[in-house]
């Protein structure tokens, strides 16, 4: 892993109240930034509870064998991984709850 500076291109409120000037209700904020490695440009996006600025720059680690491979990327597909498995739990759960009714009240 290697480590670039990125720079926020947007940074949108995401809430109930998303154009609310003082962010209140807000849940989070959408970030959308870019990157440079080795002259190529790329861009990504996460979710963060603190409002950033536009052109405001922090440190990004990305996978120097495919610079378009981030840290944020990566954490999102381990959150997809995560969603699949609870997913699952809650459906095979429901499954064996029915069973169980089913089979209690016959």
């Amino acid at each position: 892993m290697a480590q670039t500076m990125a720079t926020v291109y947007s940074c949108e409120p995401l809430g109930a109240d998303e154009e609310d000037e003082d962010d209140f209700g807000v849940t989070g904020f959408r970030v959308i930034f870019s990157y440079s490695v080795g002259g190529e440009y790329f861009s990504g996006e996460f979710f963060s509870p603190r409002r950033m600025v536009k052109n405001q720059t922090f440190t990004l680690t990305y996978d120097s064998d495919h610079p378009e491979r981030n840290e944020y990327a990566l954490a999102e597909d381990e959150d997809m991984r995560l969603i699949l498995k609870v997913t699952i739990g809650v459906i095979a759960t429901a499954v064996l709850i029915a069973g169980m009714v089913y089979f209690f009240l016959k």
